[in-house]
């Protein structure tokens, strides 16, 4: 199939490439929502193979890099209640939110500098060396008792690995596809919700058996299993290597829609993990269920998060990225500010969590489809995701701890996060929509002008 593909080529059409096809692998959550934007190709360039069995074993990997990656962060929940109640039992929420926040910061900036790595062609080491961080990280924590070993293991090291898995694996498989590529994203993006259905479950299941210790080392050995097989097929061929890019856009600034749209990221992920990070504690301490079935709450979640995650393109065929962003804020705002109205009740807290998993999906999906959807030309898309990922990166890191510092969860005290993440996510709902409004304004000079 590569040896064919290679010898192709193609003349220049301008309806045969769009805005995907391009840059689409840098950093990102999720890239199968980029809106096709018809652009002029450059004259001598082959299409990607779109698939083939190269294309569909990246595929799988990278599912199984997601598993391990973003499905560890999903899962961290169950980890802070059960810190919360015994390992780390001295400290707040918010000293033990750290934990997973710093975690998914490093995940998002990393590929920050992994991407143009990965574009000077080295994804076989990144996807080695993160795998073993990774492995290493969750077999470190099974040993650790102190807050400082945990947070060199499962923040530092684990997040470190993370980082270097992530946006290579996800680069792959963007290069590998083009009229299928949505589809090809969409089932990668399965792995995240995968993981964080799967690893709560295990965690809650053999601790009070096994132990904190050894339930950590099975999560260990199902990475090391799923990854090992991850590195073989992501590294089964090297990828060509690329002219390098820059990594800032400074005339992006200039452009008010951009700078309006990623401080809404900003503030989008300060909110957004809030539920994900104290879900398993709402469940224990407020409504009353045992901890085994609150951390069963998280992989509910999870599981409506798929359904939210792959329904999203479908969306894609009627609205913007921007457009259904907007969308998805008004909803998960009203949720947060339901969530309030709950109390202890249980039925309520269920439809709750699997209310938030379906909403919340586009919120992940869409980013890397609205940074496209403001960007001028393909050679700055990339750059700009890049610059969108490192501001949001903070978002993730600074919002669980603030909500934990502003709650109380162990005397199933709440509110103060709750209300902190409506308001996080309300003021966000203003600066998307300012960026809609934005866009379209431009777009109608745009039109006048010619």
């Amino acid at each position: 199939m590569s040896a064919n593909t290679d010898q192709v080529k193609v003349e220049s059409h301008p309806q045969d490439t769009d805005l995907t096809k391009v840059h689409s692998h840098t950093e990102g959550y999720d890239l199968t929502a980029i809106e096709s934007t018809q652009v002029p190709p450059p004259s001598d360039t082959p299409p990607p193979p779109d698939g083939g069995f190269y294309g569909w074993l990246a595929v799988f990997g990278t599912c199984l890099v997601f598993f391990n990656t973003w499905g560890l962060v999903q899962a961290f929940g169950a980890y802070q209640s059960y810190y919360t109640t015994h390992l780390l039992s001295d400290y707040n929420a918010s000293s033990i939110a750290w934990i997973g926040t710093l975690q998914a910061f490093l995940l998002v900036f990393g590929g920050v500098v992994t991407g143009p790595i990965f574009d000077q062609g080295y994804l076989r080491p990144l996807i080695m060396t993160g795998s073993v961080l990774i492995v290493l990280g969750m077999m470190m924590l099974s040993l650790a008792r102190t807050y400082w070993q945990i947070l060199l293991a499962q923040s530092i090291c684990v997040g470190a690995g993370s980082g270097m898995l992530f946006t290579p694996s996800l680069a792959q498989v963007t290069i590998l596809f083009s009229r299928r590529r949505p589809i090809a994203l969409g089932m990668s993006m399965i792995g995240t919700g995968l993981g964080g259905i799967l690893y709560p479950i295990v965690f809650r299941q053999l601790e009070p058996t096994l132990g904190f210790g050894w339930a950590t080392r099975v999560i260990a050995f199902i990475a090391l299993g799923t990854l090992s097989v991850a590195v073989v097929v992501l590294c089964w061929r090297k990828p060509a290597k690329k002219p390098p890019r820059s990594l800032f856009d400074w005339s992006a600034w200039k452009e008010p829609p951009f700078v309006t749209y990623t401080l809404s990221t900003f503030l989008t992920f300060t909110g957004y993990w809030v539920p994900w990070f104290f879900i398993p504690l709402y469940g224990q301490f407020a409504v009353g269920a045992t901890a085994t079935f609150s951390a069963y709450l998280l992989s509910i979640t999870n599981a409506a998060g798929i359904v939210g995650r792959l329904t999203t393109p479908l969306i894609q065929r009627y609205l913007t990225p921007l457009q259904t962003l907007l969308i998805a804020h008004v909803l998960v705002v009203i949720l947060i500010w339901a969530w309030l109205a709950i109390g202890s009740s249980f039925a309520g807290f269920v439809t709750f969590c699997v209310l938030w998993g379906l909403f919340s999906g586009p919120l992940a999906v869409l980013p890397a489809a609205a940074v496209a959807e403001l960007s001028p030309s393909l050679n700055v898309v990339g750059t700009r995701m890049g610059m969108v990922w490192a501001v949001s990166a903070f978002g993730n890191l600074v919002g669980p701890p603030i909500a934990g510092a502003v709650s109380n969860p162990s005397e199933d005290d709440f509110l103060g996060g709750q209300i902190y993440a409506g308001v996080t996510m309300a003021m966000a709902i203003g600066l998307v929509g300012t960026t809609v409004v934005l866009l379209l304004s431009e777009k109608r000079r745009g039109k006048e002008g010619t």
